[in-house]
């Protein structure tokens, strides 16, 4: 006899439906605005070094509005090419500065213990702000990559933070409080004398920094900016729904190597030894020290680029302890100064241009509202503010 087998019936207990899932929270106007303020720019903002371009042309049409020659004009940009090679290099030096002072293992651990507070994505970008402003006010090139660690970390441990807004909070140092801070390079400049362009120091002469960033109307100013700057940054940080994270991007960070490869030359021994270190930064130190204490104005009117510029190298130095490390976290950070370092000699032309010629002349007599040397009324605030905000916007370093 054959069996016939017959397939077993299952009888599947009744599935209870699922409750719908609500769609995403609609954000605030502030957010929205954000978001879509971040995608124009992801899509025409151009790079850098074309503002600088395009300065040099828009100066120059304005000097043949003015009648300028256009010989004299492409003349004096041509020979100001130079002028601000030391204020370049001064620059540099502040990336430079402020890099090898964040990548030292100790601020390394402090970013990894920063990193473990906040729990919700704009609590994390809101504290990315608030470091951005604080660590800016005593150098923008620290800002910048403190931040950038920061937000590298914070991207690890908090899921669904934007990695838009946080990259947008920690450029907030750069774009609000920095020129209140000790590496403005605007009061800087005008503080050490060797940075000054003769053709401006006959006019300005030097301004120390106590009557700059060392009023308390600074003070005020920079401290109401840190609370705005975060306060926008935590509201218009977008829900985890709607965020781009680090992941969406493609980008996964690992974490920077701390330990130094094995030598293998004897040769090496000094670039792992701390001796030279030791010996170098007391000597540095020694100078520092002096420097500030036999300043005829005070320690405060000390300050300016150079010295500044050296107390980070000598931190950073220290910091890293051999110079291998601190070698190697030089190298790391050159390419980020190629920006400035091809930007500020263009820059140098717009000035060249301006002051080698009777531009100058005829934007300074804007300041009188009787006179009218352009077609337009140049005396009209609001025409003289946008020109302020848009050439801040354009260059590098105010």
């Amino acid at each position: 006899m054959s069996a016939t087998l017959t397939p077993e019936v299952v009888v599947q207990p009744p599935v209870k439906s699922a409750k719908p899932v609500p769609p995403p929270a609609r954000e605030s106007g502030l957010v929205r605005f954000g978001l879509a303020l971040a995608n124009w720019s992801e899509r025409w903002f151009p790079d850098p070094l074309i503002f600088a371009l395009a300065g040099i042309v828009v100066v120059f049409i304005v000097g043949l509005f003015l009648h300028q020659s256009p010989a004299k004009m492409a003349v004096q940009g041509g020979k100001n090419f130079w002028t601000l090679v030391p204020f370049t290099m001064q620059m540099v030096m502040i990336i430079i500065g402020g890099y090898v002072v964040a990548s030292t293992p100790l601020v390394q651990r402090l970013i990894r213990r920063l990193a473990e507070i906040p729990k919700t994505p704009r609590g994390a970008i809101a504290m990315v702000a608030l470091f951005s402003t604080l660590t800016s006010l005593i150098s923008w090139g620290l800002s910048l990559i403190f931040s950038g660690l920061l937000v590298r970390e914070l991207s690890r441990r908090v899921k669904g933070m934007d990695y838009r807004a946080a990259g947008a909070a920690a450029y907030l140092g750069l774009g609000a409080v920095w020129a209140m801070g000790l590496s403005s390079s605007a009061a800087m400049l005008m503080a050490t004398k060797g940075a000054i362009p003769p053709s401006l120091f006959n006019i300005s002469g030097l301004i120390p920094l106590t009557q700059t960033l060392f009023l308390w109307q600074s003070i005020v100013t920079a401290a109401v900016l840190i609370v705005v700057s975060v306060l926008i940054a935590y509201l218009s940080a977008p829900s985890a729904e709607h965020a781009r994270t680090a992941e969406s991007y493609g980008i996964k960070h690992e974490a920077a190597a701390e330990k130094l490869e094995a030598k293998t030359k004897p040769g090496e021994w000094l670039e792992y030894s701390p001796l030279l270190t030791i010996l170098v930064v007391v000597l540095l130190g020694w100078y520092l020290v002096d420097v500030f204490r036999t300043s005829p104005q005070g320690a405060l009117a000390a300050l300016d680029l150079n010295t500044y510029n050296l107390m980070f190298i000598t931190v950073g130095l220290l910091l890293h302890w051999r110079p291998k490390r601190f070698v190697r976290a030089v190298a790391d950070c050159i390419p980020a100064t190629g920006g400035v370092l091809i930007q500020f000699p263009f820059y140098a032309v717009i000035f060249g241009i301006i002051v080698g010629t009777g531009i100058s002349d005829s934007l300074a007599s804007c300041s009188s509202p009787s006179v009218l040397t352009i077609p337009i009324h140049c005396s009209w605030q609001p025409i003289r503010l946008s020109w302020a905000c848009l050439s801040h916007l354009a260059a590098a370093s105010g």
